[in-house]
């Protein structure tokens, strides 16, 4: 069993605290900020 981050700064935390398994994010936080940020691209031609 390891440690279940969201962030960078966290997980280089418990890594300089010694732990050896990390999971860093997860499939549908990828996904979410994948489409957040198609989304964001796809406003900001619409804006112009």
């Amino acid at each position: 069993c390891g440690v279940h981050t969201y962030d960078n700064d966290t997980a280089k935390k418990w890594i300089g605290r010694g732990c050896r398994f990390m999971c860093l994010g997860g499939d549908m936080a990828w996904l979410q900020d994948a489409m957040q940020a198609a989304y964001g691209a796809v406003m900001a031609g619409v804006k112009k």
